[in-house]
Order: structure tokens, then C-alpha cells, then sequence
């Protein structure tokens, strides 16, 4: 299957596994997932808030309007996090 690019979607480089463990290499992002920030920081301001929001939102469209995949499995230790 093959993924258009996204702002927001991080890119699945390559991926493997053994018996026991799927290994998946996607590009670094720094500054590390959302529930990390969260517990680092606190609670995030209503700008902040918002901002990762309307960016969780977008991905979630482009995942479902332009590739037809709905995405069942939300947490907040899967969101990355990009520093600018």
C-alpha cells in the first residue's frame, strides 16, 4: 500500500520483524510523542490544546477522505510531536 505525504502523518521508512518483535523505522521527530509532553509540561494552554487538535483532526481526514483507512486505534502516546 502505498501512502501520499502528509505534514502530519510520519513516514514509514522501512519494517522488519523476528519471531518474537515487528520493528518499524519511521523518521525522527523530535521533541518526542504527546503524552510525554504532557506529563513533561502539564496541562497545555487552550492555544496549545487547540493547536494539536486541529492537527490530529487533519491527519485523521487525509487518512480517511484521500486513502479510505479508518483509524480505530486513537491514544495520546502514539501522537508525535514536532519542535519547530
Amino acid at each position: 500500500m502505498k501512502f501520499g505525504e502528509h505534514p502530519f502523518i510520519v513516514k514509514l521508512r522501512f519494517s522488519f520483524q523476528t519471531e518474537k518483535k515487528i520493528y518499524l523505522i519511521m523518521d525522527y521527530i523530535e521533541g518526542g510523542d504527546l503524552f510525554n509532553q504532557i506529563r513533561k509540561y502539564g496541562k497545555f494552554s487552550e492555544d496549545v490544546a487547540r493547536f494539536y487538535s486541529i492537527e490530529v483532526i487533519l491527519a485523521l481526514e487525509y487518512l480517511h477522505e484521500s486513502l479510505n483507512i479508518v483509524y480505530r486505534f486513537l491514544i495520546i502516546i502514539l501522537f508525535m510531536i514536532i519542535i519547530f
